[in-house]
């Protein structure tokens, strides 16, 4: 039996279909667990899964008028449409004018004071873009591929995203809540099953969206971010994208 919420539900008084299934699931196989604590790992879950699989994806295109630099990918647009409860894990790709743009740690002074067409640009923890040089008089078309993932207030996570990736939510939530100490659904033995399969199901969700990163007949090429080279851009590793 689930336990009354304390604060308003984190998902919303309507869950859909597909996360009501989630919700019923994870109150069966977690006997005595509360819906704040249900909803809360759940969240966390899904916010590690989709940072570290990229497996929710969206593009953009943006009119960039100079002198503007920095663009905020805050209440990311998709289809027209703010979704207010995901935020950019990182860009995918980046290109104005249809030129693909290098990301980089950071930019000098005099780069920065330039006034022409964009050629790198960095991407910062608060989710700002800052295109460098900057764009000329002409202005531009700025094209943002990024992954996504739920933002800790008002999460959003789209159905088709539940769907095809309940199995792996659920392994997280409940490797989360077996975790727990001293509660009525805690057990060590499972939480280690469960943890394997959410690393492998994570691992299975990175391996077919990393087949996306050659789109438009390009040659396919690992994700920069995550080859081992490594970057500063965000915190795990060192370097930009070559090639």
């Amino acid at each position: 039996m689930s336990g009354v919420i304390s604060s308003p539900p984190l998902f919303g008084a309507s869950p859909s279909a597909t996360l009501q299934q989630m919700w019923n699931t994870i109150r069966v196989r977690a006997a005595g667990v509360t819906d704040e604590q249900m909803q809360i790992e759940f969240l966390q879950a899904a916010r590690d899964f989709f940072s570290e699989s990229l497996a929710w994806q969206n593009d953009q295109s943006l009119a960039i008028a100079a002198p503007t630099t920095t663009v905020s990918t805050a209440g990311w647009l998709a289809g027209g449409t703010v979704i207010t409860g995901a935020e950019v894990v990182a860009p995918l790709d980046v290109r104005f004018n249809d030129i693909s743009l290098a990301p980089v740690a950071a930019v000098s002074d005099t780069a920065a004071a330039e006034v022409n067409t964009p050629q790198v640009y960095t991407f910062n923890l608060s989710g700002l873009i800052t295109l460098v040089p900057q764009p000329n008089s002409a202005g531009g078309t700025l094209h943002i591929f990024v992954g996504l993932r739920p933002t800790i207030v008002t999460p959003v996570i789209p159905d088709v995203q539940l769907s095809q990736w309940f199995d792996g939510l659920l392994d997280g939530t409940l490797t989360r809540l077996y975790e727990q100490p001293g509660k009525p659904f805690s057990n060590a033995a499972l939480a280690m099953v469960h943890a394997k399969r959410f690393r492998a199901r994570i691992s299975k969700a990175r391996d077919i969206a990393n087949r996306g990163f050659g789109r438009g007949g390009a040659p396919w090429s690992f994700p920069y971010f995550a080859n081992g080279s490594g970057a500063n851009l965000w915190g795990w590793g060192k370097g930009v994208r070559s090639g």
